[in-house]
């Protein structure tokens, strides 16, 4: 899948699979993001370390059938359109990092990740 989209113009989208249906073949949410990758890293054990900048959510339309390792989607900006003006940025303020590094902490602690937050 990232080797797909290095070959193009490095937009993929992620959604976050569901804790119901096939293991193999989760349900999937309704809405994930597309992303661009900035920064690609291939381990020596053949894995890969990518970073995204998230550019647009989207809404599933219909899961389409294709014979790859990994699934494609029919997408639908239109609920979410305003994520792509330029004036709808909001600055983040100290205040708000630290809420949001409240729940990552919350949200790790009862996922069973071990973080060095001191590090980060």
């Amino acid at each position: 899948m990232v080797d797909d989209c290095m070959k193009g113009n490095r937009l993929i989208g992620i959604v976050q699979p569901k804790k119901t249906g096939d293991l193999k073949k989760p349900n999937l949410y309704e809405v994930g993001c597309v992303g661009k990758i900035t920064s690609f890293n291939e381990t020596e054990d053949g894995r890969y370390f990518i970073v995204l900048n998230g550019i647009c959510r989207y809404k599933i339309v219909d899961e389409l059938t294709n014979d790859k390792l990994y699934r494609e989607c029919k997408i639908n900006f239109g609920n979410y359109i305003n994520d792509l003006k330029e004036n709808n940025k909001e600055e983040i303020k100290f205040a708000d990092l630290k809420l949001i590094f409240n729940d990552l902490k919350n949200l790790f602690r009862k996922q069973g990740y071990l973080i060095n937050w001191k590090d980060l």
